[in-house]
């Protein structure tokens, strides 16, 4: 797991893995030095501590980096089993953003990645190739 607040328990309990604020940490930078992203939105799963831990993480990074407190143009949320994304799309267009953060899991991301692609009219002339996703738990 991912948490941190799963080996503050005990004295006896250990990870190998990549906690989730060093994933907010490690996307943000990603973003600003190697996608030269200088405004971001973020998508989130209303009401999921994981996926809300890395969009709080990246966005202060990226803040910090950027030195621009408005670098996250959008934070948009989206509810589990949520079929239609357009509006929240609409916004992230609208936005100028040039790279988009979708912590959750990747089946969410398959979801949105599919609205984006059915409505590609509307967004023909959106940025699909830079978007970021965490360890998608």
């Amino acid at each position: 797991n991912t948490n941190p607040i799963i080996t503050a328990t005990s004295d006896y309990f250990f990870r190998v893995c990549i906690i989730n604020p060093y994933q907010g940490d490690a996307l943000a930078y990603f973003a600003y030095e190697g996608m030269k992203a200088d405004k971001a939105c973020i998508m989130v799963q209303a009401g999921d501590a994981e996926s809300a831990a890395i969009a709080q993480r990246f966005m202060k990074k990226f803040q910090e980096l950027t030195g621009e407190e408005k670098s996250i143009a959008v934070n948009e949320e989206y509810e589990i089993g949520q079929l239609d994304y357009k509006e929240q799309l609409k916004r992230i267009k609208e936005s100028g953003a040039n790279v988009v953060l979708l912590p959750g899991s990747e089946d969410d991301a398959e979801k949105i990645l599919t609205a984006w692609r059915n409505n590609s009219a509307a967004f023909a002339d959106t940025f699909l190739a830079n978007l970021l996703n965490s360890d998608g738990e």
